[in-house]
């Protein structure tokens, strides 16, 4: 089959702003994961700020460089487009791109998808008049640490008694990583028993506390916790069942698996009995490249669908609800 031909739009950090083209499997940025991925090719680059998009041109050797995402898709059809602007700007883009006559086949979105409920129904719509499938950089849920905990967990959930999240910088751009993770590990339904406003967030973004119940976990309370990062950035999880307990560490980097053993008088203990530390193969973002590139060669998109659009709307109508119960 001919290469897969890739264009970014937004040329910040997670688009590749300070990477450097080299052959890496920690590839942390997109541009980086193109780069590395086999029979794919990034060709083409927006970015409204000329300066840097430039910059970016250059560093990462593209040719095709615009200022404007009209002019970008007025190129041709690109198969994979990544959306890596803020936050705030991606519904007006979302929906240029997917009105426009060469809407990518793929459109991969930065999270979280959009601000509003209404604009997310809009999307879902117009996404399924197109050809153009979205989906949604929910990255942990590639991250082979958190894989390893949902295989513990598959026959084990309803023994869960807890589950305690931390997480920082804003509900709705850091917090979605803590949803997000739950429904990839948890799966069922969610409902909000309570929320409210927590610790400090960031600018038009608060942290939200909160209180949730899983269909799949009668016993457990899920607990939403912030964590103020004037102090430092922090993101785990503690997961309790009736006999051990699942530490998530280090921005999922890390899993701790303790089991109930009792000592010499009897009385019981946790003990370690195994740890995983992060993917000595390849990054969670280098991954999901790679399964796009399967969808594309192979027609296989199980994988992927775990962060298409669908999955995305369940994640974001939780945050909503967390919100508009506080």
């Amino acid at each position: 089959m001919n290469r897969i031909r890739a264009a970014v739009i937004g040329t910040g950090k997670i688009a590749g702003l300070l990477d450097r083209p080299q052959k890496t499997k920690k590839a942390n940025s997109y541009a980086q994961a193109f780069f590395n991925a086999v029979d794919i090719d990034l060709v083409a680059v927006c970015d409204k700020d000329l300066g840097v998009l430039s910059k970016f041109a250059n560093q990462w050797k593209i040719e095709a460089a615009y200022t404007k995402v009209t002019d970008l898709l007025n190129m041709e059809r690109f198969d994979v487009i990544s959306l890596c602007t803020p936050t705030e700007t991606h519904f007006r883009i979302i929906r240029q791109i997917l009105k426009h006559e060469n809407s990518p086949k793929v459109l991969l979105c930065e999270k979280p998808i959009c601000l509003e409920k209404e604009h997310l129904e809009e999307l879902v719509e117009l996404s399924a008049a197109t050809n153009t499938q979205i989906f949604v950089n929910h990255i942990y849920r590639f991250q082979y640490v958190l894989n390893q905990v949902k295989d513990i967990l598959r026959n084990r959930l309803k023994d869960i008694i807890s589950v305690k999240t931390e997480y920082y910088g804003g509900f709705i751009n850091n917090g979605v990583h803590a949803i997000d993770t739950l429904r990839m590990l948890l799966g069922g339904e969610f409902k909000v028993v309570s929320s409210q406003v927590g610790q400090k967030g960031r600018k038009n973004d608060v942290c939200m506390d909160a209180k949730l119940k899983c269909s799949n976990t009668p016993r457990a309370t899920l607990n939403l916790v912030s964590f103020d990062e004037t102090f430092y950035q922090l993101y785990e999880m503690e997961i309790r069942l009736i006999d051990g307990r699942i530490r998530i560490l280090d921005f999922a980097n890390m899993a701790i698996v303790e089991e109930v053993c009792k000592n010499k008088v009897g009385e019981k203990e946790l003990k370690i009995k195994k740890v995983f530390d992060q993917n000595p193969e390849k990054s969670s973002l280098l991954c999901m490249i790679e399964n796009v590139v399967s969808s594309f060669k192979k027609g296989n998109k199980k994988n992927l669908n775990q962060i298409g659009i669908e999955e995305a709307v369940k994640t974001m109508n939780v945050l909503w609800s967390i919100k508009e119960k506080g």
